[in-house]
């Protein structure tokens, strides 16, 4: 007996089967299934929804709610890579409106017991000022660098211009 169709057929089945979840997951049974669990504290479900709102080619596809059910995953202990990457793409209006969901959001899982909501919002507003500090800090040193080269630049267009013109006066 030929085992490899067999272990073709196999493996493809396994596959499926594996891969079923990803599938079921972004139906829209699957997408309120998931955001069912994300709503109760699931961080793997916070994380989840929230690549799944990110994804351009879900019908789901919505970069604010993104935003908000990623960070919610992170604060939760998921690792926040695809946050910072999805940060980058949102505009400030698309940020300001993510953190008034967030802000609206707020749950017993992401907060503090012994605090209240308000801490979570100057908890988030405390965070987005660091980030935008260091973005700050960011900007200023690519513009100190810009500048540094648009002076080494210049020097080197004013040199090439001295030799151009004793050039000139040589050849006349």
């Amino acid at each position: 007996m030929n085992v490899r169709p067999l272990r073709a057929v196999l493996g493809a089945t396994l596959t499926l089967i594996l891969a079923w979840p990803i599938f079921a997951a972004t139906s829209a049974s699957g997408v309120a299934s998931l955001r069912a669990k994300a709503e109760a504290g699931n961080a793997i479900a916070q994380y989840n929804l929230g690549l799944i709102y990110a994804d351009e080619t879900e019908p789901a596809h919505d970069l604010v709610e993104a935003y908000v059910w990623l960070s919610r995953a992170a604060r939760n202990g998921a690792r926040g890579r695809q946050l910072d990457i999805l940060s980058e793409r949102l505009t400030p209006a698309q940020f300001a409106e993510g953190n008034e969901r967030l802000g609206a959001l707020a749950t017993p899982a992401a907060v503090p017991r012994s605090a209240g909501p308000a801490v979570s919002n100057v908890s988030d507003r405390q965070d987005r000022l660091a980030a935008l500090s260091n973005e700050r800090d960011n900007l200023i040193a690519r513009l100190q660098d810009s500048d540094t080269q648009i002076t080494s630049l210049s020097a080197d267009l004013a040199h090439l211009r001295q030799d151009n013109d004793q050039q000139l006066s040589a050849a006349t």
